[in-house]
């Protein structure tokens, strides 16, 4: 299947973990509705900012414009996912994700994930 420019605009913002407000400031916009717009569709990113842009993603500029999937290791997409809860977490549950991240990956599988969450 093939991606638009705007399509890869927004699955490399939302790889290196920026809103489109962050994009948009980044890149010489006051608000995040010129960025919604471009990754819609509905406006073209100006010629000017096109640099700027794959800068702020850290991304070449062809990587814009390619159909080509990025390799995303199966972590951050999970991460990704849950994002937007987080964004709504209370710091107690914020404490825990923290307690999580920071566990070794045998200790993280092993059940004490599971005991860090019961102790809260």
């Amino acid at each position: 299947m093939s991606t638009t420019f705007g399509e890869n605009i927004r699955k490399y913002r939302l790889l290196k973990g920026l809103t489109q407000e962050e994009l948009a400031l980044a890149i010489g916009y006051k608000t995040k509705g010129a960025v919604n717009k471009i990754e819609n569709n509905v406006t073209k990113l100006p010629q000017n900012k096109i640099q700027a842009c794959a800068d702020a993603l850290g991304v070449p500029v062809a990587k814009l414009f390619s159909d080509a999937e990025p390799v995303v290791p199966r972590e951050q997409t999970l991460i990704i996912g849950f994002l937007p809860y987080l964004a709504r977490a209370d710091e107690a549950t914020l404490d825990i994700v923290r307690k999580i991240l920071d566990m070794p990956k045998r200790e993280a599988t092993s059940g004490l994930c599971t005991e860090v969450l019961n102790k809260g």
